[in-house]
């Protein structure tokens, strides 16, 4: 299922099988400093982190396209470890969330550690008070929801090892490959099809929809522990880049998820999950054939996210376009580029190509 060259990492020692166990360990709260990462001069700016200046408050469509797509930023983030400065302020968080730190069965380093309390704060746009907040809303869910137990299921796997358990637990209705690679920079890549979501068939899954919630949580569970794990490593702060192909969207039959009962409900709660629960493990969600749509649903989008992570859109354009494919190899390495958006690999699990009629029943019975 998971063999071959997309499960490689691109200028990286391949790390997969080894699981990453047995480096970078250390007490939660105490950074392991490695060889620091030098950030490209034109790929962030640290006075522009809370997002693309040019996202304007004018509510102009046509605006935010161009700067959606006209960005010099690369990235939306920093590949530098936690300042001074920071540090200082993860301490006083968690001061001040000791008693819903001292609650949890699993207070391990990537939960309430150095690297993954700057990414509250850093979410937060270095607001003190404001990432204070979102972290003790988070130790707190973890306890209520289980999730500070249940992620014994995936915590040390390796990436292929993941992909295996997911393969057996995801829903091919909401498509997505949670891992494929890392490119040049270190970060990780997803792919994800929302334009072929179909929001009927999610909806009638045999395990219900908290069973699905829960296995969408595992897997960032997962990916904020294995960023965790790469960036003691390699002393620089990892984070995930999100391909996102919108495909199909609306076509075929199929209606725009964000639109239905039912499904809006669980994106919503994603959505949610993903900003302030799972905040700031993602990089750039590179945006690829938008249909006219795609604007009505980025103001409902616009609606449920900060500015911070509405800065992490890049649209890219048509796939079938040499200059869109260009602007996409910056991203992600060829080797890892299936073949339908310009790169040479034939195929990503779960994804490219999609699962056939017959591949869906089995599923269905199977689960």
């Amino acid at each position: 299922v998971v063999s071959g060259p997309a499960y490689h990492h691109a200028g990286h020692t391949d790390n997969i099988g080894r699981g990453l166990r047995s480096k970078g360990r250390g007490q939660a709260g105490h950074i392991l400093m490695g060889p620091k990462a030098k950030a490209s001069p034109t790929a962030w700016h640290a006075d522009e982190l809370d997002g693309v200046s040019t996202l304007k408050e004018s509510g102009s469509a046509e605006a935010e396209k161009r700067a959606l797509m006209d960005s010099d930023l690369k990235y939306a983030t920093t590949p530098d470890l936690p300042t001074e400065a920071e540090l200082a302020q993860i301490s006083e968080m968690r001061k001040e969330c000791r008693a819903e730190i001292d609650a949890l069965a699993s207070p391990d380093d990537d939960v309430v550690g150095d690297l993954r309390l700057c990414r509250f704060l850093r979410a937060r746009r270095g607001n003190l008070e404001e990432a204070t907040k979102w972290l003790r809303d988070f130790l707190r869910w973890r306890v209520e929801s289980g999730m500070d137990l249940d992620r014994k299921e995936v915590i040390g796997l390796s990436p292929t090892e993941l992909l295996e358990w997911f393969d057996r637990r995801r829903n091919p209705h909401l498509p997505g490959c949670p891992y494929a690679g890392r490119n040049k920079e270190g970060h990780v890549i997803w792919y994800l099809r929302p334009g072929l979501v179909d929001a009927k068939g999610f909806l009638q899954t045999p395990l219900g929809l908290e069973e699905e919630q829960r296995t969408v949580n595992l897997v960032l569970e997962w990916t904020l522990w294995h960023l965790n794990e790469l960036s003691r490593d390699e002393g620089r702060m990892v984070y995930v880049i999100k391909v996102a192909d919108f495909t199909g969207l609306g076509r075929d039959g199929r209606k725009v998820a964000i639109f239905v009962p039912g499904m809006r409900d669980f994106l919503v709660n994603l959505i949610k999950a993903v900003q302030s629960k799972y905040c700031e493990h993602d990089s750039v969600i590179l945006i690829l054939n938008e249909p006219f749509i795609f604007w009505a649903i980025f103001q409902i989008l616009k609606v449920l996210l900060t500015r911070r992570q509405t800065s992490k859109f890049r649209l890219m354009g048509d796939s079938d376009k040499a200059a869109t494919r260009s602007r996409l190899l910056e991203y992600v390495p060829e080797e890892i580029l299936p073949q339908e958006l310009g790169g040479s690999l034939p195929s990503i699990p779960m994804v490219f190509p999609m699962p056939v009629a017959s591949e869906i029943e089995a599923w269905r019975t199977g689960r």
